[in-house]
């Protein structure tokens, strides 16, 4: 931090407060890691913290413990339970953990055995947290932000009466309790919006969601329709009387190569894509229920000529087979000039028998026909399906009109799903931002009143974070002087 910042901080601090470094609010080291060639240093008692360990929270567990030996014969030190540790480098830089134990900790973790004299050690637990970010930006390196037990302990840290510091953790509990709570209850909402979307599609594919509609407009019940899959499959699931059964392959328009894949092998070669030219889409532009420019690959128009026959059509309903099997989405009406690669296959639909999202829902969310697709996957590294059982997967399908109002209920009800997701994703950001503000307002001495404010209150005298800390530093310098007289004393005797 720069000296103006310090200064502005130092001169910002609520009254009865003082600037320090995080130096004082303990004893700090850094631990290390015994030799992996010496299988002796590791399966013993003595919890071993790694950075990967700390999870923001009470540590109570490690993945690794080390033997005595291997504490005795590495830089590993053993540290007091309650210590503060936080990970100084590589992807869980900035990460906390406080010791509900006395552990061990390799060299990637700063430790800082609280001075309870005049710190909570959960108040520099939540001072390292609100200052996770400037800390990574205050880090050495290139790509990758490295922290140093120096960098840790010259930060500056503000520190209130150690009164108030103790409000000041039980009221930033209190209000992260309930953010956490509120954090919590939408994170389980996309499940449960997974679900609803699942029984949507389940219902709109079976003749559930239309059931009204067709009495209304036909005045039809509902019946079985007793017929039997060829080649193995178990009977016909129950579907309205009306709907008819038929492969993707009866589907399909009379059209050449109306089902097919992209391009194989030397046909088209991963070198030959380029930033700019003709689309050609792969299944990262698939996703499910929709077509996504996303990540692209582009082909020269010479290359498009030789793969015309690949090309994408308006309207077509393309399904990813291979690695990611099932996504599937129709081509949008706008579509520029492109070409299908070899994960995905096009099918061009009869639409006097179907409408393309229609076949699109039955594909993605039709029990039936996903049993199917997952009892015909091939392949163990690459998993995925052929033209051959696309082809033969069975749909069934109701009038054209019902066809209609089924993708008209589904784009409704999936619409009101995804603006539910949306909220949830505003609401968790605004969370997010919440436990940060809440941080940064606490730091600042405006989530409780100040040990100050009291005291004036109640007409009583309090002691200062300036007066506690120079009393702190006048004990400790007595305790290092007591210490140098006994160590004389030994080596006189």
């Amino acid at each position: 931090m720069s000296v103006n910042g310090l200064q502005t901080m130092q001169s910002d601090l609520p009254e009865g407060w003082a600037l320090t470094c995080m130096d004082t609010a303990g004893i700090w080291s850094t631990g290390g890691t015994p030799s992996r060639k010496v299988p002796a240093y590791f399966g013993g008692e003595i919890p071993w913290v790694k950075s990967g360990d700390l999870n923001d929270g009470i540590l109570t567990s490690t993945q690794e413990q080390l033997t005595m030996c291997g504490l005795q014969e590495s830089p590993a030190k053993l540290v007091a339970a309650g210590s503060v540790s936080i990970a100084l480098y590589g992807a869980t830089i900035g990460k906390l953990g406080v010791l509900a134990m006395p552990a061990a900790t390799n060299q990637a973790c700063a430790n800082c055995e609280v001075d309870e004299r005049a710190f909570w050690r959960k108040y520099i637990f939540y001072y390292l947290m609100s200052q996770r970010q400037n800390l990574i930006d205050a880090g050495q390196g290139g790509a990758q932000p490295n922290l140093t037990n120096q960098i840790v302990r010259d930060w500056p840290l503000p520190v209130p009466p150690l009164a108030e510091q103790e409000r000041i953790v039980a009221k930033l509990e209190e209000v992260l309790a309930r953010v956490n709570n509120a954090r919590e209850r939408l994170a389980r909402v996309p499940a449960i919006l997974k679900r609803f979307r699942q029984s949507v599609l389940a219902a709109a594919c079976s003749g559930r969601l239309t059931a009204d509609w067709r009495e209304h407009e036909e005045g039809s019940e509902l019946e079985a329709v007793p017929q039997a899959f060829s080649g193995g499959f178990q009977d016909l699931p129950e579907r309205p009387s009306g709907w008819t059964w038929n492969t993707i392959e009866q589907l399909a328009a009379d059209l050449p190569h109306s089902i097919q894949s992209g391009p194989f092998g030397s046909h088209l070669l991963h070198s030959e894509f380029q930033e700019r030219g003709i689309l050609a889409i792969g299944i990262d532009n698939v996703h499910e229920g929709c077509f996504s420019l996303g990540r692209q690959h582009r082909i020269s128009l010479k290359k498009y000529e030789e793969l015309r026959k690949f090309a994408a059509r308006p309207g077509d309903v393309l399904l990813t087979v291979m690695a990611t099997v099932g996504r599937c989405c129709v081509i949008p009406d706008d579509i520029e000039t492109a070409i299908i690669t070899k994960h995905v296959y096009r099918i061009t639909v009869d639409r006097a028998r179907v409408e393309p999202h229609y076949l699109m829902l039955s594909l993605l969310g039709d029990p039936f026909v996903l049993s199917q697709v997952q009892e015909q996957i091939r392949g163990q590294t690459r998993p995925g399906i052929n033209g051959q059982i696309l082809k033969g997967l069975h749909v069934c399908t109701p009038s054209l009109s019902e066809q209609q109002e089924i993708i008209r209920c589904v784009d409704m009800l999936l619409g009101s799903a995804d603006t539910i997701a949306t909220r949830v994703m505003q609401a968790t950001r605004r969370a997010d931002k919440l436990t940060q503000s809440t941080l940064a307002r606490t730091f600042r001495g405006e989530l409780v009143p100040t040990e100050a404010e009291l005291a004036r209150a109640e007409g009583r005298s309090y002691e200062s974070a300036a007066e506690l800390l120079e009393r702190i530093r006048h004990s400790r310098q007595s305790q290092d002087g007591a210490r140098a007289v006994r160590t004389r004393s030994r080596r006189s005797g």
